[in-house]
């Protein structure tokens, strides 16, 4: 038998990241966790941004060792964590019917516990143990502020597109922002928040031209314009986050 063998693998899986990968948490073994880990042999190491595992040699002789509870620290690094994440409390799953608490947790910090991980790791027939944790990503109407590079003053009719048709905008409208009139457009409906999106964002203006034909032709300003970032909340029911575009 393979004496580096996986036994248990933890997974932080996070919508608001592409494949799900969240890359902005780490986790350890608390200090009596650890030593516990080095006295049966076992090394708790990361595989991937998302991903870490318990590896070892199972040993039938452990199963007379004692197998108290196993506790791990997640620990938050982005300071903007909270901005695309619905709650601080993970969803924990787990295919090999693992039981986790979670016993603390805060802003930057949480700990979970597993009561009976070491004496399953011993048990069970088919290796790894697996858990999971997932975290979801909020919905946030988007709102762009649009301002005019020349400072001109005429009505203008623009709009905003995606390439995949998948976000409808509303029409713009002329607003006065800080007592300069500008344009304003929002998403019609709130939209998932991602760190990446598979559409690109286009601004348009609508131009009419001839007194007679009245022809209309779609101008191209902006071939990639940039999503609102999540931290950028505004109003009361902060459910919206703005973007400012010069064009």
């Amino acid at each position: 038998m393979n004496p580096f063998e996986i036994l248990f693998r933890m997974t932080i899986h996070h919508s608001y990241y592409p494949e799900r990968k969240c890359p902005v948490i780490s986790i350890e073994p608390d200090p009596a966790t650890r030593r516990l880990f080095h006295n049966y042999q076992y090394i708790f190491k990361r595989l991937d941004t998302h991903e870490w595992a318990l590896v070892g040699e199972k040993d039938e002789n452990k199963k007379a060792m004692t197998s108290p509870p196993v506790r791990f620290q997640l620990t938050v690094t982005d300071p903007h964590f909270l901005y695309y994440t619905c709650s601080l409390l993970p969803e924990i799953t787990s295919e090999s019917g693992l039981h986790f608490d979670v016993l603390t947790h805060s802003y930057k910090q949480q700990e979970i516990e597993c009561k009976d991980l070491l004496s399953r790791i011993e048990e069970e027939a088919s290796l790894p143990l697996t858990c999971f944790l997932s975290y979801t990503t909020p919905q946030r109407y988007w709102e762009y502020l649009l301002i005019p590079r020349t400072g001109t003053t005429e009505n203008r009719s623009l709009l905003l597109s995606d390439t995949e048709n998948t976000i409808p905008f509303s029409p713009s409208e002329r607003i006065e922002w800080n007592g300069t009139p500008i344009y304003r457009i929002r998403t019609l409906y709130p939209v998932d928040l991602h760190a990446l999106y598979s559409t690109t964002i286009q601004l348009y203006e609508h131009k009419t031209f001839g007194s007679q034909s009245r022809e209309t032709v779609k101008k191209l300003l902006c071939k990639n314009v940039t999503p609102p970032p999540p931290t950028q909340l505004t109003g009361e029911t902060k459910d919206t986050i703005q973007q400012i575009i010069y064009f």
